[in-house]
């Protein structure tokens, strides 16, 4: 029985506070340091931006390349998918009530506003984001951060610059692929399927959409990436010693990235449309 009682003392409420106390400090302490290297790189970009730009360019386009072209399958078998589902449970149940001009607006509401960029954000993180916190993690595991370093290399503008604008770029330009795949290909389902012809579908999408959902969707876009290629090349800089890290900060970096960008797609939503 003494023993029993040792065990349950350690759930006091002093030991939950002391828990919850030190895992937000830790949190703040994460946030900061990943704020950080957002200033560092900013101050790179102007600083040194005239230093190997055609290396650097050469690595944008490449993490273009990889992050978005290679990802367009990916990105539009899930917006079709998407688009077909929910444009057809849609028009099911608005076509009961009368109220199939209302179409355009859930769209807009479901898949320009919602599903897109988080569809999206979540291709990449698992495709692109985990693999870019396994290349830094090898990187510095196998001393090459070291070896830039003793070249008089920033490996901030070598490496991690680079792969930051890349991905901002390709989740951008995949926003927009994944809206327009789930929309027509969306409409064509319906119409093979149901039979709605076009003219009836298309103009009520048209009345919905405004330009500030659009932009409201680059900007989800942007700090998505932002957020991703920061979060994933900061965890991969912390394997320092052993190979056995890399999973471990990979594994970090892709459960952060999904908790960040779905609270910060929360607020945003939140704060424009509410």
């Amino acid at each position: 029985m003494g023993g029993y009682q040792d065990n349950t003392s350690g759930l006091s409420p002093g030991w939950l506070f002391g828990y919850l106390g030190r895992s937000t400090v830790e949190r703040i302490r994460h946030l900061s340091n990943v704020m950080g290297l957002l200033t560092r790189l900013i101050y790179i970009f102007f600083k040194e931006r005239k230093i190997g730009r055609r290396l650097i360019r050469q690595t944008v386009i490449q993490q273009i390349y990889f992050t978005g072209v290679q990802s367009l399958g990916i990105i539009s078998l899930v917006a079709l998918i998407f688009g077909f589902l929910v444009i057809v449970q849609s028009l099911g149940q608005l076509t009961r009530v009368g109220g199939e001009e209302f179409l355009g607006t859930l769209l807009v509401a479901v898949v320009i506003r919602e599903i897109g960029p988080l569809m999206t954000t979540l291709v990449v993180i698992l495709r692109s984001g985990m693999s870019m916190s396994v290349e830094i993690g090898y990187m510095h595991v196998l001393k090459e951060m070291r070896a830039l370093r003793m070249l008089g290399i920033d490996p901030l503008h070598l490496v991690v610059l680079p792969r930051v604008l890349g991905v901002i770029l390709a989740i951008i330009c995949l926003f927009v692929w994944f809206d327009a795949v789930a929309i027509t290909g969306g409409y064509l389902f319906a119409w093979i399927f149901t039979g709605t012809p076009f003219s009836v579908l298309l103009p009520s999408f048209y009345r919905a959409i405004t330009g500030f959902d659009v932009i409201i969707g680059f900007v989800k876009a942007l700090f998505f990436g932002l957020i991703i290629s920061l979060v994933c090349t900061y965890q991969g800089g912390l394997a320092k010693k052993a190979i056995t890290e890399v999973p471990q900060v990979t594994a970090r970096a892709a459960v952060q990235c999904l908790v960040y960008c779905f609270v910060l797609n929360v607020l945003i939503s939140t704060f424009f449309y509410l």
